[in-house]
């Protein structure tokens, strides 16, 4: 299985994270320990792809997917405690979502890198072909 793109996959890992929040206490625990596996694993994936293609989305792909990592490691370890409980924290809640935050916001990063550069491309083509043109003799 090819996964050109990890970010897309973290984004959909990211909203079982934050569907997650809405189930029993032991439920809710397992499944943003399952999300954190699967982000931490994406961004070794993440990490292999940058290392590969070193451009900044892939880059901002690789980080993105880390913090998203760390971020569901901490919300897991909030919901521990509250299994016994049958509670879950509010601030577990806020971590995941600012995990899925991240997961879009690193979605949408290198679609406007690369959009700035091709910009950038093609006014740099055009201003030559335009001194060109202003060279030709008439």
């Amino acid at each position: 299985m090819d996964i050109s793109h990890p970010i897309r996959l973290a984004v959909l890992v990211g909203l079982v994270a934050v569907a997650a929040g809405q189930a029993p206490a032991l439920l809710a625990f397992y499944l943003t320990l399952l999300c954190a596996a699967a982000f931490l694993g994406l961004a070794s994936v993440a990490h292999l792809r940058a290392v590969d293609d070193p451009r900044p989305g892939t880059v901002a792909e690789a980080g993105a997917c880390a913090a998203m990592g760390l971020l569901t490691v901490a919300a897991a370890a909030l919901r521990f405690p509250g299994i016994g409980a049958g509670d879950s924290t509010s601030a577990s809640d806020a971590l995941v979502r600012a995990a899925l935050a991240i997961a879009i916001a690193g979605l949408i990063v290198p679609l406007v890198v690369e959009g700035r550069r091709r910009l950038a491309a093609g006014w740099t083509a055009r201003s030559r072909s335009i001194s060109r043109a202003r060279q030709l003799p008439l």
